[in-house]
């Protein structure tokens, strides 16, 4: 029988124990792609891979009696473009899945409709190392 997985008790969680309730989160591992086309081509583009990293995204509706992510308070982190933060993202808020211990912040939206809960999202790619499952090995 098929053990699928559900996103319902997924989760964030900044360094030092904070939480982040989420909507979703997801993780991009990628690497750099570095053109090296040159007149021996044969006129096509030729390319090679540099360096890796994780780029993400968490989506959260803004509960301020919760988690308030744009505050100074000391039981929420305040999220600002720039930032670094050790992130560890998981699939049931017990193992994480993906460690990321220098995650730059490099977005951050707040989406307000008239007719619905205010959500925010905020973006980033790791700067520095990161580990998968335990592992510094991508996935394949």
């Amino acid at each position: 029988m098929a053990s699928f997985l559900t996103g319902k008790n997924g989760c964030a969680v900044v360094a030092g124990g904070s939480s982040i309730p989420l909507k979703s989160w997801k993780a991009k591992f990628a690497k750099d792609e570095l053109d090296t086309t040159n007149t021996g081509s044969n006129g096509a583009r030729s390319y090679i891979l540099g360096l890796e990293h994780v780029e993400f995204t968490v989506e959260g509706l803004w509960d301020a009696a919760k988690f308030n992510p744009f505050s100074s308070d000391a039981e929420a982190p305040s999220v600002t473009v720039g930032d670094y933060l050790n992130l560890l993202f998981s699939v049931d808020c017990t193992n994480a899945q993906i460690s990321i211990d220098n995650a730059m912040i490099t977005a951050v939206d707040i989406d307000v409709a008239e007719d619905a809960i205010v959500k925010y999202t905020i973006s980033g790619k790791s700067s520095g190392s990161f580990m998968l499952d335990g592992t510094t090995e991508p996935p394949p």
